[in-house]
């Protein structure tokens, strides 16, 4: 198996295991990795056998015709994610820095940086980087590729915290 990253997945080993979905208990053969981010994955074969509905826009995996309904932690877990710390107007074809929080205690923490996918309709994107908290808050740089000025709202995900196994190599810049 490998990664969406196409690094090889080690995996050693198979379990039936019982996954308790809001009430729902459903056996699924599934595979042990030693290292995974997130912790479980639910492939293509387990999605098909289980009628899932997954709404993107509403962050919701829907299993059996609507019986079970679950929101997807990407979408929904504060701590994962910075948000921006005040409401701000973008300029059309503007690079901004911003300042941005999270609800988890990171202060004196480096984390690593990813833009989410949703911001695309914003045409607005996040370049990955490592940052440095300092009073549960850090800078970022924002490029806004909109023809339009586009308004951000205060509270807005701007960026998920990574885990730092999806990095492969770093090169520090040196500063001019």
């Amino acid at each position: 198996m490998f990664t969406a990253n196409r690094s090889k997945l080690r995996i050693i080993g198979t379990t039936v295991a019982s996954v308790f979905l809001t009430g729902l208990t459903i056996y699924q053969t599934v595979y042990v990795a030693t290292q995974l981010n997130p912790q479980i994955l639910f492939g293509g074969d387990f999605l098909s056998e289980n009628a899932a509905i997954i709404n993107y826009r509403l962050g919701i995996l829907s299993l059996h015709d609507d019986f079970i309904q679950i929101p997807m932690n990407s979408l929904y877990d504060g701590n994962n994610f910075v948000t921006l710390a005040k409401t701000v107007c973008i300029p059309a074809l503007t690079e901004m820095t911003l300042t941005v929080t999270n609800r988890a205690k990171l202060n004196n923490k480096s984390v690593l940086l990813e833009t989410l996918p949703r911001m695309n309709p914003l045409k607005a994107v996040v370049t990955k980087a490592v940052v440095s908290y300092k009073n549960n808050q850090t800078v970022r740089r924002l490029l806004s590729y909109n023809n339009h000025v586009v308004t951000l709202i205060k509270g807005l995900s701007l960026a998920k915290i990574e885990s730092w196994d999806t990095i492969a190599s770093i090169i520090r810049k040196q500063k001019q």
